[in-house]
């Protein structure tokens, strides 16, 4: 169970001085890239006011046939990432001139489709646009209901999540969902490109307090679609996030120059932390 919160302030300090990258006057370059995949360090959802369902094996969005929506809420970790980004590639490219984040892909895996209306299963399907948001407060997973997000009495200032500026941003990234049961159960999963959300952890121009994500359309439909969460055994398909970085190598001797860097990425550096 994990109290959120952000960390590693030391690296946002290193990254800021380190705000210079070698011109090139005659030296070659090459391209590579390289790709991390960072693990979900807490998930729950939210189904009402009464209980927490952070010890689930699923996650899930929509509006089930009690008429109440479900919205599920995420977090990442992102303090690994930042040291084997940044340091644990040294030895294999000790010539790193300048890195940028290409993209990065917030991965969910279906586990099931409910539909109110239907006893069959596979005449089930859902069909809706699902959004993500930033969430702008602590919570915790063993304790967030639809009212309480943490211990010691700290509510949701809007029920189920305000997400107009309040508990979370408004959208910053959707997916257009249409999966059926029986997709679901072959493996069908839904993705979104939060580049700029996760940009904004890396360099601190916004709080690490995960994600919500929600169904446009929840109130319309009694159907609810129910994701893999960290809870279960299937570990494979737990939620994830998929980061390619991008870094530009010198492979030529040539004399060096510096200037500044615009890009507020990932760098190389000769310092380790402690």
């Amino acid at each position: 169970m994990v109290a959120l919160e952000t960390s590693h302030p030391f690296v946002f300090v290193l990254m800021w001085k380190l705000l210079t990258y070698f011109v090139d006057t005659g030296q070659g370059f090459e391209v590579v890239e390289r790709d991390y995949e960072i693990p979900i360090s807490a998930d729950t959802f939210l189904h009402g006011p009464l209980v927490d369902w952070g010890m689930n094996d699923y996650l899930e969005i929509g509006q089930r046939a009690d008429g109440i929506e479900s919205r599920s809420l995420l977090t990442f970790d992102i303090g690994q990432f930042m040291l084997e980004s940044q340091w644990g590639q040294e030895d294999r490219y000790p010539n790193i001139n300048q890195s940028t984040i290409l993209r990065t892909s917030l991965s969910l895996s279906c586990t099931n489709i409910e539909n109110a209306g239907s006893t069959d299963p596979f005449e089930r399907n859902f069909q809706d646009t699902l959004h993500v948001g930033r969430l702008l407060v602590p919570w915790e997973e063993d304790v967030a209901t639809s009212v309480v997000r943490a211990n010691g009495g700290q509510f949701w200032e809007v029920e189920n999540v305000g997400t107009d500026g309040t508990d979370a941003t408004a959208s910053v990234a959707s997916a257009s969902v249409d999966i059926t049961y029986a997709a679901c159960q072959e493996g069908a999963s839904v993705s979104f490109d939060i580049t700029d959300t996760l940009l904004s952890w890396i360099n601190g121009s916004s709080p690490n307090y995960g994600l919500v994500i929600w169904a446009e359309d929840a109130m319309l439909t009694r159907k609810w679609i129910k994701f893999v969460s960290s809870g279960s055994h299937d570990v494979v398909n737990h939620p994830v996030l998929a980061v390619t970085i991008q870094d530009t190598l010198v492979t030529t001797p040539g004399e060096y120059s510096f200037q500044n860097n615009i890009f507020v990425n990932f760098h190389k550096i000769n310092i380790r932390p402690s």
